[in-house]
């Protein structure tokens, strides 16, 4: 695709406003207050953040734009997710809203009274190389639009075996990749279904969390209780505690940097992957086993963001430096999202709202001081 989006979770918005945010004595951003934060895209020159009370617009020459009902084309303020698709059209989530797409002046929005929209409640979004729009449901199943044509897949209708869809990811040969809960994964070649679960392949569990693609398009699945696994098409490999680094088979999150750098992060830490050798980390605090690895990523090797339970960290894959909160003025410990844009700010969503870095100075945006609202980041 040519434009990079990234997708992550954010704050809340309820006020109707547009404003210029100022510096104030560092470089860290930060957007909190008393609602949720689901969703974010970024694209060339906006970070677009849904919330439970409205879509925020962040213009990364320091100007916010708030989106909600109240001013915008939006059914509803309680934003599932974001994505940019190639035509740098918005495609917005809406919790019991259906699907808005917003092309910088115009909005359209898509729900099961005007459209063949099966659910209000659409969870993940991804784009096709086709530009074709594709929704993940929990409870009704997949769908597809090609701007005119809608197409419903569900257990009625198709091979697809779970109609309840976590995660999605679109490899480069155009093949959807499907995570469900209980059923395993579906891949879609946009003609034929195969279904791979723990009864018929060596997928060692039926309940996927995460799901990703690399350059050579292995997929690199995340369990919820058994490990990840790499399939190339044809060879699945199983990395556990038994055979491999990770420090727990209870996988939250997974970043591939390059084939050659693979980021696991699970509930006792987070594991690298080389494609040889594992190195396990528990860096916050090595006498706590427990250390629920929530976000991960980095724009190389050399720079990786770690988001826990239990703070903020940076490093290189050998060495580590924490950030306490009494450094970065960070809200919350409890770092639930992490996204580098293209300038490599990097955006930090905690449970206490949402914190942008760019290196060198810290600046500080919430109710006191903005008109953004929100809190409780999650992924």
């Amino acid at each position: 695709m040519s434009m990079k989006k990234i997708v992550i979770v954010f704050v809340a918005v309820n006020l109707v406003a547009q404003i210029n945010i100022k510096s104030q004595n560092s470089s860290w951003d930060y957007f909190s207050a008393n609602r949720k934060v689901n969703s974010i895209a970024i694209e060339d020159s906006s970070a677009w953040v849904g919330t439970n009370a409205g879509l925020l617009e962040y213009r990364l020459s320091d100007t916010m734009i708030i989106y909600n009902k109240l001013n915008s084309g939006l059914p509803q303020n309680y934003i599932n997710s974001i994505i940019i698709d190639n035509m740098n059209k918005k495609w917005i989530s809406v919790y019991d809203g259906g699907t808005s797409s917003y092309d910088g002046t115009s909005w359209i929005n898509y729900n099961t009274e005007n459209s063949y929209i099966p659910d209000n409640n659409i969870k993940v979004l991804a784009t096709d190389k086709e530009n074709n729009k594709w929704f993940g449901s929990y409870g009704f199943g997949l769908v597809k639009f090609n701007g005119i044509k809608w197409t419903v897949y569900n257990t009625s209708n198709s091979s697809i075996p779970d109609d309840h869809i976590p995660c999605l990811t679109i490899d480069s040969n155009n093949n959807k990749w499907i995570g469900t809960i209980s059923y395993g994964i579906a891949k879609y070649d946009d003609t034929h279904w195969t279904i791979y679960n723990k009864d018929n392949s060596q997928l060692p569990d039926n309940d996927i969390a995460c799901i990703s693609s690399d350059t050579k398009n292995n997929i690199w699945i995340g369990t919820s209780y058994y490990g990840v696994v790499c399939f190339n098409g044809s060879n699945w490999i199983l990395y556990n505690t038994s055979n491999s680094g990770i420090p727990s088979n209870h996988i939250y999150s997974l970043k591939i940097i390059s084939d050659s750098c693979i980021y696991i992060g699970t509930d006792r830490g987070f594991a690298i992957f080389d494609g040889d050798t594992w190195q396990s980390h528990n860096i916050f605090d090595p006498t706590n086993r427990y250390e629920t690895i929530f976000a991960i990523d980095a724009k190389s090797e050399n720079s990786v963001w770690i988001g826990s339970l239990s703070g903020l960290a940076f490093g290189n894959g050998y060495s580590w430096s924490i950030l306490p909160t009494t450094y970065t003025g960070l809200q919350d410990d409890e770092i639930r999202s992490i996204c580098i844009d293209k300038n490599n700010k990097k955006w930090i969503g905690t449970m206490n709202g949402i914190a942008v870095y760019n290196d060198s100075i810290w600046i500080k945006y919430d109710h006191s001081n903005s008109d953004f609202r929100g809190y409780f980041i999650i992924v």
